[in-house]
């Protein structure tokens, strides 16, 4: 029969067991070895914290820890995610260096985990932030509620940095330095360009004038159609009351209303310069002049043409055998009489009876002398105007 082991001291199993058959020590609990020599490692009276096994190792006892607990008595228990998952399947758990448990997350083809417990995955999958930008915990790395993409490298944007901006050059700037790159509501980045640039690139100037005023300030920049002989480029869409190239032509306006061409005809090019080309009975350098309509809605009665003298007002000046301040009343009062201006006598078709020679002639005379009465009082009108204006010019001195 085999004896047990004896320690130093004479005691069986160190006094930490029972002797039994075939001298094989049967050690209490906490106590292992061949004589129960070696003592398992205890934690508030618990063997290995009671989450884990003690083993030996190496001759010496150590403990064996649950899954989700570290340390020599397995005091510190891993960080989980909601689901209990240590780690949340993304990393390994071990004794970090303030001795107590941190997850080592995953990083590499299965993705990159950030967060106390690898609850957070970096945009991108395997390849984080695209391979173009850096990924961090938000807001902190103390109290974080996700891992982002919060800054990418020059000429990408998104979640993820995925979205590449137009043209990006060697200096990293995107739209040609002319131009902001922004995300749209479509995910895609596109270019928001500086004051006097346009185009998706932000690579087509627009017209300025010397001093860098774009389309002179009257005007806005747009692109121009882009046909199938013509390449891309910008042109000035003006204001009402801007002409050119560059919106640098001013159209008249009316001096009372201010109306571009009063509001009666469209401003055109002429010349080098702006002018009004009138409506239909309107007249002037702003179509401020308008002549007399006649009952069938015609300017001068649709018997005259419409002339702008020295008054603001138009005149009509008929045709022969037309009077009347719109032209709207014969001389001849048959139908079919044909006045003779020569004579000043009305000529009828055979059989047709003429009005008299006398009343003719008195028609012509009261028509001319009306003619003589309007320049008269225009001539008198432009020269009050005159007078009052070297008037004005003497008080201002």
């Amino acid at each position: 029969m085999m004896a047990c082991p004896i320690d130093k001291d004479g005691h069986v199993c160190h006094n930490h067991g029972t002797c039994g058959n075939g001298g094989k020590c049967d050690c209490h609990e906490g106590f292992l070895g061949d004589g129960c020599e070696l003592t398992c490692p205890t934690e508030e009276g618990k063997i290995c914290g009671g989450q884990g096994k003690c083993v030996v190792s190496n001759g010496a006892s150590a403990c064996e820890c649950d899954h989700g607990f570290v340390g020599n008595v397995c005091e510190s228990e891993c960080p989980k995610s909601l689901a209990g998952a240590v780690c949340s399947d993304h990393g390994a758990c071990s004794m970090g260096e303030e001795k107590h448990a941190v997850c080592k997350c995953t990083d590499g083809a299965k993705g990159t985990f950030m967060g106390p417990a690898c609850e957070y995955e970096c945009p991108g999958g395997d390849k984080v932030c695209s391979n173009h930008g850096i990924c961090a915990l938000v807001p902190d790395a103390f109290a974080p509620v996700a891992a982002k993409c919060t800054k990418c490298n020059d000429g990408y944007l998104g979640d993820d940095c995925g979205a590449k901006c137009p043209a990006v050059g060697e200096d990293g700037k995107s739209c040609n330095g002319n131009g902001e790159c922004v995300m749209s509501v479509n995910g895609v980045a596109q270019c928001e360009c500086a004051a006097g640039f346009k185009g998706p690139e932000c690579d087509l100037p627009c017209p300025v004038t010397m001093d860098g005023k774009v389309c002179s300030n009257h005007g806005s920049c747009v692109l121009k159609p882009v046909f199938a002989d013509s390449s891309a480029g910008t042109e000035c869409k003006c204001e009402a009351g801007f002409l050119g190239t560059n919106c640098e032509l001013d159209c008249p306006l009316n001096p009372d209303n201010k109306q571009v061409c009063s509001g009666k005809g469209q401003c055109v090019r002429s010349d080098g310069g702006a002018k009004c080309a009138c409506e239909a009975g309107f007249v002037g350098a702003s179509c401020s002049g308008g002549c007399a309509i006649g009952k069938n809605t015609l300017v001068c009665s649709g018997h005259g043409k419409c002339s702008f003298m020295d008054s603001k007002e138009g005149t009509c000046e008929c045709e022969h055998g037309w009077i009347g301040n719109a032209c709207d009343s014969r001389i001849c009062g048959a139908v079919n009489a044909f006045f003779n201006p020569v004579t000043n006598e009305c000529v009828c078709p055979v059989g047709d009876q003429c009005c008299e020679p006398q009343k003719v002639h008195l028609a012509a005379a009261k028509e001319k002398q009306i003619r003589e009465l309007e320049l008269e009082n225009a001539k008198l009108s432009k020269t009050l105007e005159e007078t009052m204006e070297r008037m004005r010019s003497a008080q201002m001195k």
